[in-house]
């Protein structure tokens, strides 16, 4: 015994896709505006067609936006689905990890091309958009670390405004770096961005014990860019004069030795930051203090740029002229890069 079922499939089509549309084609992305809209895509609804208009629906369209670079093929572009509604908003904040999650460098103006996919079901081919071309600059998310505020005479005796060391660790040893301008520079600890309990040191200023929440000013003698330590562990301060270089396979001179020497950066005071243009090869590099290793820094991830004490070779993926930036100016988030000229 047999039985037979006769139906008729519903089917859907649509006479077109959509058109999609941009709030802004430039983007401003900032670590201070992170929770603000940086830009909403809408786009018109399908002109949708059913084999039974009495059993149509409403939301059989699905959407996902596609972002690639710009000229890209949309081969494996960054997606979101949408659901529910005709536009999708991002925040910069959530912009910008999509262009970390890119791989796109830090503070250099990338340009995308987004569309919109929109599917009618597992058995139709995808409809997409117009491509919209977009420049965003993504920015660093800088990590916060536990820290100290060091206020001194440098930049005016101000808790309010002054840069800070950092606890990467979180293991009550604080670093950073700091270019200090005079012959005798004066600088206190603070936990907090004002003078309710600042650490000083235990004698002259030059001893290198702390006393907290009190204590002189401590002094460091002599114009330069240091490494200022705070550990308060066992209660101590220290000051490192630097001079940075840049060596590795990738150099003219190759890794440095005994016999090879770093390549010097110049230190820029206005953008506080370290500066080389040199010719690159294929291979690799690092940073470090004073033409020795005892201080060096290294990759973390290269999606974000930033930068690991010790850390791992930073590669240089193609030959050619490069900027060269090290950038060591807030306690804990030290970054740099390579720009091909």
């Amino acid at each position: 015994m047999s039985c037979e079922k006769d139906e008729d499939r519903l089917t859907v089509a649509s006479d077109g896709s959509s058109t999609l549309t941009a709030s802004t084609t430039s983007l401003n992305l900032s670590q201070e505006t992170a929770q603000e809209e940086a830009v909403t895509f809408s786009w018109s609804p399908l002109s949708l067609t059913w084999s039974n208009p009495s059993l149509a629906n409403k939301n059989a369209a699905t959407y996902e936006i596609q972002i690639d670079q710009a000229g890209g093929d949309f081969t494996d572009p960054a997606t979101a689905a949408v659901e529910g509604n005709l536009e999708k908003t991002y925040t910069v904040e959530d912009f910008n990890r999509i262009l970390g999650n890119m791989e796109l460098q830090p503070e250099q103006e990338a340009s995308l091309d987004i569309r919109l996919k929109t599917m009618l079901g597992a058995n139709k081919e995808p409809l997409y958009s117009n491509v919209i071309t977009v420049t965003a600059t993504p920015y660093v998310d800088l990590k916060e670390y536990p820290s100290l505020f060091v206020p001194g005479s440098y930049q005016g005796w101000s808790p309010e405004s002054a840069p800070f060391v950092a606890s990467v660790s979180d293991n009550n040893i604080y670093k950073g770096y700091f270019y200090f301008p005079d012959a005798v520079n004066n600088f206190k600890f603070t936990p907090e961005r004002d003078w309710d309990e600042a650490h000083g040191d235990a004698g002259d200023g030059t001893t290198g014990n702390l006393v907290i929440a009190g204590g002189e000013n401590i002094a460091v003698n002599g114009a330069g860019y240091y490494l200022i330590t705070a550990n308060l562990v066992n209660n101590t301060w220290s000051a490192k004069k630097t001079e940075w270089g840049v060596t590795g396979s990738a150099t003219p001179n190759g890794w440095a030795s005994e016999t090879v020497a770093d390549h010097n950066l110049e230190y820029d005071a206005t953008e506080m930051v370290w500066k080389a243009t040199l010719q690159l090869s294929e291979g690799a590099v690092k940073f470090r203090a004073n033409d020795e290793w005892e201080i060096n820094y290294g990759d973390t991830d290269p999606i974000t740029g930033f930068l690991k004490e010790g850390g791992a070779d930073i590669m240089v993926a193609e030959a050619g002229m490069y900027e060269i930036i090290l950038n060591l100016s807030v306690g804990g988030n030290y970054r740099y890069k390579l720009i091909k000229q």
